[in-house]
């Protein structure tokens, strides 16, 4: 990848605001998970994507059962997904970095801001087996919740964050986040400790994100405690004290249903989107009935 030929979209914070190329615009898009990984056969093509910001995201397990009704039509059984950041023997799988920065240029030729998760915790209450095929099975945590928390497999999370911090170093339109749902678990030290290790490397914005089995009402203020630059909170209520951007991400909120006038109500309030959206049909199931929701993010972008 060369970025030097298209002069990169470069995305600061000021205050509670993200500030693209110095100046303060709406970004609002999709919270799609097939963009840089192929689950069950399909990828999401970023000119399928709404609006100007969009997640890229690390998923970690090779495989899970969607068991939960908002995601599945019929049951579409073993979903499988392809080339994630680590190998068997747990060493670094260059092809996904390589089409994550792939992504990347793509997104910076489009003029989109990208959010690039770095871990996600593959809710094993909603994603039955997720466990069974993660690459660290066997390899030191003993459970799915441990795996985002201290211990000898650090080493090989450590290598993967400095790996993509550094892949990603010539695009400014890059934010990173620590991980999406992560386990509650992972909010003691983890996350913080991720924060510290993005920052080591990078001045590019890190974020942190609800965390799953922590309250929405009263259970946030641990994001505060990391030392993020940005977050996107559980709820539709932003988590008061914080003085950075904080996302709306509607998958926390209302996941696969419409709602403009709770769209409205974040764009009024100057929040960034991610909406949710039901993955234009390329994965699991296709919500024609966010049409609408679509449409008004491409009316404010």
């Amino acid at each position: 990848m060369d970025p030097s030929r298209h002069p990169s979209v470069t995305v600061t914070i000021r205050g509670d605001q993200f500030l693209v190329d110095g100046r303060p615009i709406t970004l609002a898009g999709n919270h799609t998970w097939d963009v840089v990984q192929e689950i069950n056969g399909n990828r999401t093509s970023l000119d399928k994507l709404t609006g100007n910001f969009t997640r890229l995201w690390t998923l970690e397990t090779k495989a899970f059962v969607n068991s939960s009704p908002p995601f599945v039509g019929a049951d579409p059984g073993l979903i499988r997904v392809k080339g994630g950041p680590w190998k068997k023997d747990l060493s670094l799988n260059g092809k996904f970095y390589r089409r994550m920065e792939k992504a990347v240029a793509a997104a910076d030729e489009r003029d989109m801001v990208t959010g690039v998760v770095l871990f996600e915790g593959s809710l094993p209450d909603l994603f039955p087996r997720a466990w069974e095929f993660h690459p660290f099975r066997g390899k030191g945590p003993k459970t799915h919740h441990d795996v985002h928390t201290r211990g000898p497999w650090n080493r090989f999370q450590k290598a993967h964050v400095r790996k993509m911090v550094k892949t990603l170093e010539p695009y400014d339109n890059v934010i990173f986040e620590v991980g999406n749902e992560l386990t509650k678990a992972s909010t003691g030290w983890f996350q913080g400790w991720v924060v510290k290790q993005v920052r080591k490397l990078t001045d590019k914005p890190v974020g942190v994100s609800y965390a799953r089995g922590v309250q929405p009402s009263g259970g946030q203020q641990w994001m505060r405690r990391t030392g993020a630059d940005w977050i996107a909170p559980g709820g539709a209520a932003p988590v008061g004290g914080f003085k950075g951007p904080q996302v709306f991400d509607t998958d926390h909120s209302w996941a696969l249903r419409s709602n403009v006038p709770g769209l409205q109500a974040a764009a009024r309030a100057g929040r960034p989107i991610w909406l949710m959206d039901g993955f234009r049909g390329t994965m699991l199931r296709n919500i024609n009935s966010l049409a609408p929701d679509r449409a008004f993010i491409d009316s404010i972008t």
